[in-house]
């Protein structure tokens, strides 16, 4: 009598937890196929089926005034603990043990299928340099000092303009919205209007040594209200092109840039300038350390204290777990086929460069 109970208590179980294991192994076999077929994946995922998604999510985000992921939490939590009550009420420790295998199969799976199908898959989209038939190649030194005193002379031209260096939310965030959507339509991408980019609490993101992130799963970009406002404007702009359709980290700052570049706020087009110009003394830091220290002793004295102050703002949040999120982001980025991993974000300055090349002809 008691073996019989334990066998009807079982068999439900394993079928509860079947589709999210199918589903997820589903969405793997679909990411593999995406990858060797990147134009099959462009047409039918990130230009019909992800744009309806972003129509459908939309409309949640914005009567939502409070981000998304807050509310996810939330349900996320109480499903962590109804779903141990009833663990705690399975019978026998074999029991147990299998409902715990499947359950974690089972999450794992649900998040695999829900990350791919709401976002994940557009990492094995036509690459953006295709589409826009950018030519790209390494830059040598002398490339890099040109392009670093051209971007050094715009943000001290921008700079001069900013009246308040404060960063308004509510006249900044639809500047930024609405300079990214005009620029992905000029390059022939779809952009739908209700698409946000919200702040999280102070330190949220901080203590992690990240500015920003994307959540797939509310299907809205978050960055940190934490940092220094003249951080803001470019961080926003990144994290919203990740909510269009983009994986890539590199990418993401490209879109950043390009668009920022195309505002009429001095503040975010100094701001942008600022941070392009810490990428490219970082790409001279690389190839010549000298080169490197000669351009920041030369750096004026307004330019310079601010990326001071927003190194020191930044760094006045103490870090949880540095390395391990290094490792695991970085391994994250490579196993969506983003091979350079966390340096993937140095790519801005060949994609800048070679934009810049091709508008000049």
């Amino acid at each position: 009598m008691q073996k019989k109970s334990h066998t009807n208590t079982l068999q439900p179980t394993k079928r509860s937890f079947l589709p999210g294991i199918l589903l997820g192994t589903t969405s793997i076999a679909v990411s593999v196929l995406f990858h060797y077929y990147p134009q099959l994946c462009e047409q039918l995922y990130s230009r019909t089926f992800f744009i309806a998604f972003r129509h459908l999510i939309g409309i949640f985000s914005r009567l939502l005034p409070f981000p998304i992921v807050y509310l996810e939490a939330v349900l996320l939590i109480i499903l962590f603990f109804f779903s141990i009550k009833k663990w705690l009420k399975t019978k026998g420790w074999k029991s147990r043990c299998t409902r715990l295998l499947l359950g974690i199969l089972s999450f794992i799976g649900w998040a695999i299928f829900l990350f791919q199908f709401s976002w994940g898959f557009n990492y094995q989209r036509i690459p953006v340099e295709r589409h826009l038939k950018l030519h790209l190649k390494g830059l040598e030194l002398k490339e890099l000092e040109t392009a670093y005193q051209y971007t050094l002379d715009s943000a001290l031209y921008y700079r001069k303009q900013i009246d308040d260096f404060h960063f308004n939310e509510k006249k900044h965030l639809p500047e930024i919205h609405k300079a990214l959507t005009q620029t992905l339509r000029n390059s022939q991408y779809a952009a739908p209007e209700w698409v946000f980019v919200k702040p999280l609490f102070d330190g949220s993101l901080l203590h992690f040594e990240t500015a920003g992130i994307y959540i797939p799963f509310a299907g809205e970009g978050y960055y940190d209200s934490g940092l220094h406002d003249l951080s803001k404007p470019f961080t926003a702009c990144h994290e919203l092109s990740h909510a269009y359709g983009f994986g890539d980290e590199g990418l993401c700052n490209f879109w950043a840039y390009v668009a920022n570049s195309s505002s009429k706020e001095p503040l975010i087009r100094y701001c942008t300038e600022l941070r392009y110009l810490r990428y490219l003394y970082s790409a001279i830091r690389r190839i010549n350390p000298k080169a490197y220290n000669r351009l920041i002793k030369a750096m004026p004295d307004n330019v310079r204290n601010d990326i001071i102050a927003i190194i020191k703002k930044h760094n006045g949040y103490a870090s949880f777990f540095p390395k391990f999120r290094d490792q695991v982001y970085n391994s994250y980025l490579k196993t969506q086929g983003v091979k350079e991993g966390i340096k993937s974000y140095s790519r801005i300055v060949v994609l800048v460069e070679a934009w810049k090349r091709k508008q000049k002809n």
